[in-house]
């Protein structure tokens, strides 16, 4: 018997007839789902995988390969999570069967690990490798698969960041950028600090989403799935009003090629623990400190939850000084 469920946009087969093995196979369109399935109970039916020998067990290399094929595919980060599966690929051994990856190397891999980066991306490695692993047991039919990562205590979640910059940090960024040979690096730096974009949404600028007489930037294909729509600062209006147009989009530079050049910046200026996400978080605060109401920062942000929002409300102390003392 055939039965056919969708699960992340994709169509999951599994043929089960008594005494013989279960058939699984997923599939992007429903109509190939369906014709394999009924070739599948007639095969079964006249007994021609009966005789089908047992393949030798997935090795994590071919596992990788296969979720970034069939599930990493369909979603935002898959640059992300293709680098981070083949990284830890690199480290736990791409050759060894899957079913091989004990607790024990996972727990290994975490404490190295944690030595290199924040507890908070090591546990987006540990995770995404846990995705891996349950879809390898729950889709694939990896047999006598369990889930080393369940055994594994989680790193505790990082402290959240919160840098901002001084007055004197912020005008160094901008003028000094200005100076660099790549003018794109100025572009990015002004626009994370007047919009409070992320950096992957920044690249993804297209002129077409610069809109002049309504003074506003279309945001699109956000982190939250939704477009939103941002006001145009008056310095920012003015900068992109004059910067020449070669392209479609506005930068034809990579994220790496970014965090790189504003490495190099901020150790030139002197400017330690500066990351570009950061930026973000100081437009974030400037905006309340102007002023703007929790929807309207919002609004910008696109932050979805209030949550998530509330961490960049607080004021600078002297801020609040001067509203007491002027009360």
């Amino acid at each position: 018997m055939a039965s056919i469920r969708k699960r992340n946009n994709r169509w999951e087969v599994r043929v089960r007839r008594s005494s013989q093995p279960t058939q699984t196979k997923t599939f992007t369109l429903k109509s190939d789902a369906q014709q394999w399935a009924r070739e599948t109970e007639i095969a079964l039916e006249k007994g021609e995988l009966l005789q089908k020998p047992k393949s030798s067990p997935i090795t994590l290399k071919d596992a990788i390969k296969r979720y970034l094929d069939e599930v990493a595919i369909h979603h935002k980060g898959v640059a992300s999570e293709r680098y981070r599966l083949w990284a830890m690929g690199d480290r736990l051994g791409k050759s060894k069967p899957i079913t091989a990856i004990t607790s024990k190397d996972i727990a290994s891999y975490k404490v190295e690990r944690q030595k290199e980066v924040t507890s908070a991306s090591v546990r987006r490695e540990l995770n995404l490798l846990s995705s891996l692993f349950e879809t390898a047991k729950n889709e694939w039919g990896t047999i006598a698969l369990n889930n080393p990562i369940t055994a594994v205590k989680r790193p505790s979640d990082s402290v959240a960041r919160d840098r901002r910059l001084t007055p004197k940090e912020k005008e160094q960024l901008l003028s000094e950028s200005l100076r660099t040979d790549s003018q794109q690096l100025h572009l990015a730096i002004l626009i994370a600090l007047n919009t409070g974009m992320r950096q992957g949404e920044i690249l993804k600028l297209r002129w077409d989403d610069v809109d002049f007489e309504r003074n506003q930037i279309t945001v699109r294909d956000t982190k939250n799935g939704s477009n939103r729509v941002i006001v145009l600062a008056i310095v920012l209006r003015g900068a992109l009003a004059n910067t020449h147009q070669t392209h479609e989009t506005l930068f034809n530079i990579t994220a790496s090629g970014l965090q790189q050049a504003f490495r190099k910046l901020t150790t030139r200026l002197q400017i330690r623990n500066l990351h570009f996400h950061d930026l973000r978080h100081e437009a974030i605060s400037s905006f309340f400190e102007m002023g703007l109401s929790v929807p309207e920062v919002q609004l910008m942000s696109g932050h979805r939850t209030l949550d998530q929002l509330m961490r960049y409300s607080h004021s600078s102390l002297q801020n609040i000084q001067t509203k007491l003392v002027s009360t």
